[in-house]
């Protein structure tokens, strides 16, 4: 036997209200898996659109190498 209920989205939302924290991760968690075809496309137009290149990420990651090398390499003043 199979029933199916119409619940609008705010009775939804009141039901997940009443969940305890474990069942509401267990949801999102669930949720996430559902939604993530939706959700990395829209990360990766964000990314492209960031406009950095592989250049500027190489650029910086040097710098900061260069940086946290030159920290390591001081001496530390007493």
């Amino acid at each position: 036997m199979s029933v199916a209920l119409k619940l609008s989205f705010d009775q939804i939302r009141d039901l997940v209200a009443q969940c305890q924290p474990d069942e509401k991760l267990a949801l999102v968690r669930d949720l996430e898996e559902q939604t993530f075809a939706i959700r990395f496309p829209r990360l990766l137009g964000r990314l492209r659109t960031a406009g950095l290149s592989l250049e500027d990420i190489t650029a910086e990651v040097e710098q900061v190498r260069a940086r946290r090398h030159g920290l390591r390499t001081t001496p530390a003043r007493r």
